[in-house]
C-alpha cells in the first residue's frame, strides 16, 4: 500500500503532470494531425513547469503552515503543565539502511531534526521518555529503529527509549501511541509543516499532544536570495512538498468523512 501511494502521488505531482503534458503536445505536432492541440499540451506544460520551477505558492503554502505554531520553550510553561509532561514523542520521516554508512548518516535531513529536537526536550523533562514511531516504509527496516539507532549513539538510554516500529503513516502513529499515553499530555516533535495536519490526526484520535515543531523551511523575513527570482530545483522542491502537504491534507478529510 505504500508502493501504491507513492506512486499514485508521484503519478500525480506538477513534474509529471507537466512532463506527460509536453509529451503529448510533441507527439501531437510530430505526427501533424492535431497542430493545434500540440501546441496547447506543450504551452500547458511550460506553463506548469515553470510555475512549479518558481515555487512561489509553494513556499507560500508551506510557510503559512509551518507559522500556525512555534517552537515548545518549556521555560515558559508552568510548573505543573511541565510535571504533567512524561513522554516526548518523535513523528517518523526518511531513512536508508544502508551497513556501510554510520548510523547517523542512515536517517534523512527530517528525521535528523526531529529526533535532535525531541532529545532536547527529554532531556529538559527529567523523568521523560522518548517514543519514537515509523514503519519500514519502503526499506526493510522500520525507521523507529534506525532512529532509536541514532539516539542511543547520541547518549539517549535504553530504557528510555521506546520504539514503535509497525506505523505506516500518521494516523496509524496516533493509534500506536493512545495504547501508551492513554488520556495524558505528551510533548510530540514533528516538522513544523507536518505540525497542523498531526495535530488533527492525534487530537481526532482523542489524545492530547502539545506542539513543539522543528525542520523549519521558510522562516519569517524578507529573503534577499536571487533564487527567488528564477526557477529553480528548489523552487520545484517547494512544489512538489506543498503538493505532498495538500494531498495528505485531502486523504486525512476524506478518512474522517468516510
Amino acid at each position: 500500500m505504500v508502493w501504491i501511494k507513492r506512486c499514485i502521488l508521484l503519478g500525480l505531482s506538477p513534474l509529471t503532470v507537466s512532463l506527460v503534458l509536453l509529451v503529448a503536445g510533441v507527439l501531437c505536432l510530430w505526427s501533424a494531425r492535431r497542430p493545434r492541440l500540440g501546441r496547447a499540451l506543450c504551452v500547458a506544460g511550460l506553463a506548469l513547469l515553470t510555475w512549479a520551477g518558481f515555487g512561489l505558492s509553494g513556499r507560500a503554502y508551506m510557510a503559512r503552515l509551518e507559522r500556525q505554531y512555534a517552537p515548545l520553550d518549556l521555560a515558559v510553561q508552568s510548573t505543573s503543565t511541565i510535571a504533567e509532561l512524561r513522554y516526548v514523542l518523535v513523528l517518523g520521516a526518511g531513512h536508508v539502511s544502508d551497513p556501510r554508512l554510520p548510523v547517523t548518516s542512515q536517517i534523512g535531513g527530517a528525521s535528523l531534526y526531529r529526533l535532535v529536537e525531541g532529545i532536547r526536550l527529554h532531556r529538559q523533562l527529567p523523568g521523560s521518555r522518548l517514543i519514537l514511531t515509523g514503519g519500514p516504509g519502503l526499506d526493510v527496516i522500520p525507521n523507529a529503529e534506525v532512529v532509536a539507532a541514532v539516539a542511543r549513539d547520541l547518549g539517549v538510554a535504553q530504557e528510555d527509549l521506546i520504539v514503535l516500529g509497525k506505523p505506516q503513516d500518521t494516523r496509524e502513529e496516533a493509534i500506536a501511541v493512545r495504547g501508551i499515553v492513554g488520556a495524558a499530555p505528551f510533548v510530540m516533535v514533528t516538522s513544523a509543516a507536518h505540525m497542523p495536519r498531526a495535530l488533527r490526526v492525534f487530537e481526532g484520535q482523542g489524545l492530547h499532544p502539545v506542539a513543539a515543531p522543528t525542520d523549519f523551511w521558510y522562516p519569517a523575513g524578507p529573503s534577499r536570495d536571487p533564487a527567488t527570482l528564477f526557477p529553480t530545483s528548489a523552487g520545484l522542491a517547494s512544489t512538489e512538498h506543498a503538493f505532498y502537504e495538500l494531498m495528505a491534507t485531502l486523504q486525512e478529510a476524506v478518512r474522517r468523512w468516510w
